[in-house]
């Protein structure tokens, strides 16, 4: 049997968290750190042949990665939306890899137990976000850039099942 092969990604230009799924089954995740880069095009560029890295050693079937957020600043949205661009560049270039953008509150909703209270504000997602990445890894997560790419991988696998299970 072929097996189904998902990357998940939550970017940042300093720190992006991975997550690496098989057959809707977690196997992997970490970050990648860029922080040390003080030059911000530098850090950019640096981010996205790193992010390159994570998905030639996966060779995903699926990409699923977050939006960029407007965040107030046409700067840094433009430098996320680079970030972002290079990921869809790559599944492009591969010919046979979908890819799928959520938005933060999406992908919340996707995770979250039903009739679950989804926190909304910045400070109260971050706790929210690392129990439930935590009860999928069976540890705790490095920081909020791992536990919310475990969290948008298990998005796009709740979102298929109920597809699924529509279908039959």
């Amino acid at each position: 049997m072929k097996k189904c092969r998902l990357v998940s990604l939550d970017t940042s230009s300093t720190i992006s968290g991975y997550a690496y799924f098989e057959n809707a089954v977690y196997q992997d995740s970490d970050i990648i750190c860029c922080a040390e880069e003080k030059d911000i095009y530098v850090r950019v560029e640096n981010m996205c042949f790193r992010l390159v890295d994570v998905l030639n050693k996966y060779k995903p079937d699926i990409v699923v990665i977050e939006k960029p957020p407007y965040c107030g600043d046409p700067k840094t949205l433009i430098l996320l939306a680079e970030i972002v661009g290079c990921v869809r560049g790559w599944t492009i270039t591969q010919g046979f890899a979908e890819y799928v953008e959520y938005d933060p509150s999406r992908w919340r909703k996707l995770v979250a137990d039903k009739d679950e209270k989804i926190p909304t504000k910045r400070k109260l997602c971050k706790p929210w976000d690392m129990l439930k990445a935590q009860a999928i890894i069976k540890r705790k997560p490095m920081d909020d850039n791992e536990a919310d790419a475990v969290l948008i991988g298990q998005a796009r696998i709740e979102e298929m099942k109920a597809i699924n299970e529509e279908k039959e």
